[in-house]
């Protein structure tokens, strides 16, 4: 999972063309949207495609706001790993936010990002288990810096 270390948070102002190039030398897929510290919406290398370049939309006048994916579903801290799973492959979903949506005003309410990738080779029978035996949860994925 990415940590807030690794996280790259712009606001819904910053060009496509400006965000691309902060996924790349961040070398990162995504980018969470944030307007005054809270999760307004995700864009991701595909939006970029789709929704802009394919669209021939132009990157440089083009702002993040109006292509990224607006409230996008999330997790909490709380959420089992198996759930966060199946969310993801029940939505569709490559990267799942996972928020402290009660997070006091000026406390982070963006805690990680998780990615398809956090679960590739995982045997879900497994994690069914590890859930019914002791409930872990996203939490254990998110390490602080």
């Amino acid at each position: 999972m990415l940590r807030s270390g690794n996280l790259l948070e712009l606001g819904p102002n910053i060009s496509v063309s400006e965000a691309a190039k902060m996924m790349r030398l961040r070398k990162v897929s995504s980018i969470l949207v944030v307007d005054e510290g809270r999760l307004v919406g995700v864009l991701t290398e595909r939006d970029i495609v789709f929704r802009v370049v394919a669209a021939g939309q132009d990157i440089d006048s083009t702002r993040i706001g109006r292509v990224m994916t607006s409230n996008p579903i999330f997790v909490t801290p709380k959420t089992t790993v198996l759930a966060a799973i199946r969310q993801m492959k029940e939505l569709g979903l490559r990267h799942l936010p996972v928020i402290q949506p009660d997070a006091p005003p000026g406390e982070p309410q963006v805690l990680g990002v998780v990615s398809v990738r956090d679960f590739i080779g995982e045997d879900v029978h497994a994690l069914e288990a590890l859930e019914r035996e002791i409930g872990e949860d996203v939490s254990s994925l998110v390490k602080t810096q």
